[in-house]
């Protein structure tokens, strides 16, 4: 749970300037749905690294979803390689706005699970 309205942390999440300070990559232009956005990485060492997502879905204040390549340096590595969705749901709790983040696909099918353990 994040303490704080669902609207800021919509904002934050699909605001691409303000995904890029958290998620720390210097995207350029906004988000839009169908349309690729791309920018560099912004962890030191890696600023070289350009990054490029495909916004699939936007429903304001609700949910935002794109697909990505993990692990991709260069667009010729992409060609034919299966992306992973990344998704983020939000929804009102009690203090705060619940924020689920949930992946799919190339990265999360080879994602080793740890098993559950009781307490």
């Amino acid at each position: 749970m994040l303490r704080a309205p669902r609207s800021r942390v919509w904002r934050a999440l699909s605001n691409a300037q303000e995904f890029g300070t958290w998620f720390r990559v210097k995207l350029d232009g906004a988000f839009t749905p169908g349309k690729p956005i791309r920018g560099k990485m912004a962890y030191r060492g890696y600023e070289h690294l350009t990054i490029e997502l495909l916004i699939e879905r936007i429903d304001p204040e609700h949910y935002f979803s794109y697909r990505w390549h993990p692990y991709a340096i260069t667009p010729p590595r992409l060609l034919g390689r299966a992306t992973t969705l990344v998704e983020f749901t939000l929804a009102d709790v009690d203090g705060g706005t619940e924020l689920t983040i949930g992946r799919s696909g190339s990265i999360a099918s080879r994602s080793p699970v740890a098993p559950k353990r009781s307490a």
